[in-house]
């Protein structure tokens, strides 16, 4: 009896490994792209780096290959944590330590067994929470290799001068390292500390707020005195100084006219004229005299 409990125990853990993969078949073998890229690797493609000409082309191309590299090991890394989580369920870890247990029981150690369940139990529910928290960690790993991505991209586009192989190399340290479920919880937790700092700021921006609401609505509003108007002082203006200069200006007399350019002035006589360059004007004709009216009665 005992032999077939231990038989399905064995049957459910393998049934568990033996679960989906949840991944596709990588169309090319990680092992081939790998040796592809062994040349840019090693520590002979430094020193084929300061022998090359074009040291752009060359670190553009030793960086690339260290990504693809970096990459194609984040993906092993992946599948084989998913692997992992979903072929040891916490049911199959807690059967087979149940039955362990009831072995150990029968052979006469039944606390020993008790402490090995309770211990096994908690190594399980740890586990468990761990797949439960395995997408989030998964999540902040390809962010933050997302944002080592573009750092090192920028620096591709510069100079060597500027972006040198040895800063490259120390990004893609970074960029690895970013891949890693240590560097992702940290990230985690700064951000989650980053989030309550804020939202605590604005709570207590929030509380001063009401705060100084409450204390006008309860102030008494002071009465402003009605006054009238100030009319405004008569303060005498200084000269601006183009008057200045008018004002000490001396005085310009004005000219006389002599005699000879004082023109003449004739005046008109009632008589004919003596002009005998003009003809004499006609005699005007006597007017008539006006009508009379009738009376009106």
């Amino acid at each position: 009896m005992l032999r077939r409990l231990l038989l399905l125990c064995a049957c459910t853990y393998l049934t568990g490994c033996a679960a989906v993969s949840g991944f596709p078949s990588p169309v090319f073998s990680a092992r081939e792209e790998e040796a592809e890229l062994q040349l840019y690797l090693r520590s002979a493609s430094v020193e084929h780096y300061e022998q090359c000409a074009d040291k752009f082309v060359c670190r553009n191309a030793i960086v690339d290959a260290r990504l693809r590299a970096i990459d194609i090991a984040f993906y092993r890394f992946q599948r084989r944590l998913y692997r992992q989580e979903s072929g040891a369920s916490m049911g199959a870890n807690m059967l087979s330590m149940a039955m362990d247990s009831i072995a150990t029981v029968t052979a006469t150690r039944g606390f020993a067994a008790g402490a090995g369940l309770l211990t096994g139990g908690r190594d399980a529910y740890s586990r468990q929470a761990m797949s439960v928290s395995m997408p989030l960690l998964l999540q902040e790993m390809a962010a933050n290799r997302r944002e080592l991505l573009v750092r090192i991209r920028i620096g591709m586009a510069m100079p060597v001068s500027a972006y040198s192989l040895i800063d490259a190399l120390g990004d893609l340290s970074e960029y690895e390292l970013a891949g890693s479920i240590p560097a992702a919880a940290a990230q985690l937790a700064a951000n989650a500390g980053s989030q309550t700092r804020i939202a605590d700021e604005k709570l207590a921006a929030l509380r001063s707020d009401a705060l100084a609401r409450a204390q006008l609505q309860s102030a008494p509003l002071p009465i402003a005195p009605v006054m009238a108007p100030a009319s405004p002082a008569l303060v005498p203006v200084a000269p601006t100084a183009p008057a200045r200069a008018i004002a000490s200006a001396p005085a310009t007399p004005m000219p006389t006219p002599s005699p000879s350019s004082t023109p003449t002035v004739q005046l008109a006589t009632t008589g004919p004229s003596t002009n005998p360059s003009r003809p004499p004007s006609a005699p005007s004709a006597p007017s008539a005299p006006a009508a009379s009216q009738p009376p009106l009665y």
